[in-house]
């Protein structure tokens, strides 16, 4: 069968992926384990047919050989491909080894590939009952050609030459495709090559005879058969030397009788016996692909040198070759140039030529719209899409390839990669849509699992597709529904309720996901089910106890993940059994009992002390203590981290958080303090996530002290820094910026300043992707009225406050945050105290009305407010 899919895809998938939500807690509790990627897997088993046909029998190897290291695979039906591929390269004592480690050795597949493998090693007895044990019937349409064909050499071994070819022809016609047709030629004269050595008297006859009909045609096949007897015998170097003289003596008139086919027949011969990594056989080989007459020995010479050109000089040679057969006019309707093309496709893309491999295939799918490859020129699109993450581009390539191919089980396996593209597609772009597609993609896919899959990885792929695009109640069905399915194993099903209650544990949703693994943790794990996993749940149960306020059961919980993990392997188990001593600290706060839970946090770090759980608790133990006021034990605890940790992940946090606490002090000493701990951080921690934050505290803080040039040429560092151009709270520092400018105003150079960038912050159209857009927005027309004010712009305070503040944004009021009522509330006031001061009393009544009407201001104030504006009567 025809499977040219993806060549050497394997590349594309450095490591396994799945969806894997990452848990709210530490790092190492993001993933239950790695599961298996179907498309992974689907690469490769697409893949290494594609190879094995294209006469790359080595890349075929390491690809079957990399499938099999895949946790979950089928090892029966990859096993056998590994073995059918190392036959193909020449190497019968490793296919034997394959089939030993199959794990079915009564199939009639197996049989069969046992038979060719004990072919290969002459062990002819044993290959005559393997055939004898074969169930031909059982056979697929693929195997039957080879099954054929091992007959068929048997039968020649034992005599019967008529029996031999009737069997050969039996298998060229039964091939699938005219590469396979191609695939027997070339086994089938290997095969003549194997045979056993003649004898000196066949020897001398078949030399005696040679030389009485030379220049006769039926002298050519008198030759040919004296060289398969001298490669036989063990002298190629005579065989290719009389081979060459059969072409030389070939009649000079191209249309002689019989002349394209001999020479072809003899060229193809030679390249056999010379093989086509160089020399007489290469060029003989070259010489075919090049002008031979018969299709089916053209692409037997074109997989030989594609095999033997893996690398340079000799690939940058046959590159040459292909290169110049497409383009010569004379090839234009050449019924090999498809294949030139595809071939010229995979080795482009195999180079990281994606623009070129498309082209070529582009081409081969305009040119040859009816040829059989064009579900292989569709893979070939796909792969280059895959490599350069379009994975919607993959999704829609790898679907048309699905539907060109009439190989059933490449379908559902191109059904895989149609799955797999669109869940990247969604872990690329974040997009729902792409999980609901391909959780739709899943759900076909399982109907018909590809050889070499289990339904149970396919589910388990489709409920985390599902988790992925937030349909959680949904997910949760189909677990529950699969749950009853003998076919969906108890590891499976464990790994998606581990990623549904961390799902729902990020959607707010703890408790459901509490009740569930409960649920699954009240069952019996079952005998297969992986000690790292089922320590994993443990913990997330202890966890999920904590987060739900069931604080007395996550104390229980988390005592008990010493003997929860005792057949977990170290590391993991370790670093379990540290988590246990910090969630019952986090428990025991919960509770009241403070002086327990320090006691168990100092066991932590006494016992584990190097443990991420130990660092964290020094985070755990100064958050609870600032919260209970004692601000010194929580700076105390939070720089003991920093300085005993400074390469953990939680060290720019804590220095953070102590710059804050020490602000909070508000004494000049500890406001010092501050800025010292940020600059420790910004310094010792470039490029940590904190740092944009760390820089607007600084900024705030040197305000609080009224140092507003130093706050100006912070938050200007922050602007003018490349790698924050994108940074979420930018709009904040052009505001903070704008502040300053402002406080400094008394200069006109900085009232100009503040002025602009006030306008640019309340004109930003762009923020809408913020929630409280609008609440920033109505801050800074407030603050640009005020600044125009204090300038004695009156007419331009009023237009800001009516115009771009009250205006625009008064209708959207009850969706506006507690800041932005605050700034909407205070322009309504300055605007109405303005007007009232100008005598405008009846404006500024209105004014007033309309802030309580949209109830921004309190009523008595408005009364008060309106006391004001009312004149005095007259004595």
């Amino acid at each position: 069968m025809r499977v040219f899919v993806l060549p050497l895809a394997a590349v594309i998938l450095a490591g396994p992926l799945a969806g894997q939500p990452s848990l709210v807690g530490p790092a190492l509790f993001a993933s239950p384990a790695h599961p298996v990627s179907p498309a992974g897997l689907s690469f490769v088993r697409l893949a290494a047919p594609e190879a094995q046909e294209m006469g790359l029998s080595e890349i075929a190897v390491s690809l079957y050989q990399k499938a099999l290291s895949t946790p979950g695979a089928d090892r029966q039906s990859l096993e056998l491909a590994l073995a059918t591929s190392l036959l193909d390269a020449g190497r019968p004592d490793e296919a034997a080894a394959a089939l030993g480690a199959a794990p079915n050795r009564d199939a009639a597949a197996w049989h069969l590939r046992q038979g060719l493998t004990d072919l290969a090693l002459r062990r002819f007895d044993a290959a005559q009952t393997e055939a004898q044990a074969c169930a031909s019937e059982q056979l697929d349409a693929a195997d039957r050609p080879w099954y054929n064909y091992l007959l068929g050499v048997l039968a020649g071994n034992g005599g019967d030459a008529g029996r031999a070819e009737q069997l050969f022809r039996q298998a060229e016609s039964g091939a699938q495709s005219a590469l396979i047709r191609a695939r027997f030629k070339l086994a089938e004269m290997e095969q003549s090559l194997r045979r056993t050595p003649p004898t000196t008297e066949e020897l001398v006859s078949a030399q005696s005879a040679a030389a009485h009909y030379a220049h006769q045609a039926v002298g050519y096949d008198y030759a040919r058969a004296l060289a398969v007897m001298l490669a036989q015998l063990g002298r190629p170097a005579d065989a290719l030397r009389l081979l060459d003289e059969q072409i030389d003596r070939l009649p000079a008139d191209a249309s002689a009788a019989g002349r394209p086919e001999r020479a072809d027949d003899l060229r193809m011969l030679e390249g056999v016996i010379g093989g086509a990594e160089g020399g007489s056989g290469r060029a003989a080989l070259v010489a075919l692909l090049q002008g031979g007459e018969g299709e089916d020995r053209r692409r037997v010479a074109l997989e030989m040198l594609a095999e033997a050109s893996r690398r340079d000089p000799q690939r940058r040679e046959f590159r040459g070759i292909l290169d110049r057969m497409i383009g010569a006019p004379a090839n234009a309707k050449s019924p090999l140039l498809d294949d030139l093309l595809l071939y010229r496709a995979n080795e482009a893309i195999d180079d990281g030529r994606p623009a070129e491999a498309i082209t070529l295939a582009d081409r081969l799918l305009t040119e040859f719209p009816g040829s059989e490859l064009k579900p292989h020129a569709l893979a070939v699109q796909t792969r280059a899409a895959w490599n350069q993450e379009r994975y919607r581009a993959a999704a829609a390539l790898a679907g048309q390839a699905r539907d060109a191919t009439g190989w059933a089980d490449g379908r559902s396996l191109f059904g895989v990669v149609v799955a797999e593209a669109w869940f990247r597609a969604g872990l690329r772009g974040g997009d729902p849509a792409d999980f609901r597609s391909a959780a739709s993609a899943y759900a076909v896919v399982i109907r018909r699992p590809p050889a070499g899959f289990s339904s149970s990885e396919l589910r388990y792929q489709r409920v985390e597709s599902e988790i992925m695009a937030g349909a959680l109640a949904h997910a949760a069905a189909l677990i529950d529904e699969m749950a009853r399915l003998p076919e969906f194993n108890v590891v499976d099903r464990w790994r998606c309720e581990w990623n549904l209650a961390v799902a729902l544990q990020q959607h707010g949703e703890a408790g459901a996901a509490y009740a569930r693994v409960n649920s699954v943790r009240a069952e019996a794990p079952g005998p297969g089910m992986p000690p790292e996993l089922h320590g994993r749940m443990a913990w997330l149960q202890a966890d999920l106890a904590y987060e739900n306020g069931q604080y007395v059961d996550a104390l229980r919980l988390a005592g008990g993940l010493d003997g929860a993990t005792a057949r977990v392997p170290e590391p993991l188990r370790a670093q379990i059994r540290a988590w246990g001593p910090l969630l019952q600290g986090r428990a025991l706060f919960s509770l009241g009992r403070d002086d327990d839970a320090r006691a168990e946090l100092a066991r932590l770090r006494d016992e584990w002390p190097r443990s991420d759980a130990a660092v964290e608790s020094f985070l755990v133990e100064a958050t609870h203590s600032a919260a209970q006021g004692q601000i010194p034990a929580a700076l105390r605890l939070l720089l003991q981290l920093a300085d005993q940790f400074p390469d953990s992940a939680y060290a720019d946090n804590a220095l953070f958080q102590a710059a804050q606490l020490s602000e909070r002090s508000g004494r000049p000493d500890d406001l010092d303090r501050a800025r010292e701990l940020i600059e420790r951080l910004v310094n010792r921690y470039p490029d940590s996530p904190l740092v944009f934050d760390a820089r607007m505290e600084e900024g705030n803080l040197l305000r609080s002290r009224n140092r507003f040039d130093l706050a100006q040429q912070t938050y200007e560092s922050l602007l003018n820094n490349p790698r924050f151009s994108r940074a979420p709270d930018r709009v904040l520092a052009e505001l903070a910026l704008a502040d300053c400018h402002s406080a400094l105003a008394a200069d006109p150079g900085h009232a100009e300043k503040a002025a602009s960038l006030y306008q640019d912050v309340l004109e930003r159209v762009d923020l809408q992707a913020r929630p409280d857009s609008t609440d920033i927005r109505v801050e800074a027309g407030c603050k640009l009225g005020e600044l125009y004010q204090r300038g004695r712009q009156e007419a331009e305070a009023q237009n800001v406050w009516f115009g771009e503040v009250i205006d625009p944004f008064l209708l959207h009021a009850a969706a506006l945050g507690s800041t932005g009522r605050y700034w909407m509330a205070r322009s309504i006031l300055d605007l109405g105290e303005m007007l009232r001061a100008q005598g405008r009393a009846e404006e500024a009544r209105t004014t007033f009305e309309i802030g309580e009407k949209a109830g921004l201001l309190d009523a008595a104030l408005v009364r008060k407010r309106l006391s004001l504006s009312t004149p005095a009567a007259p004595h």
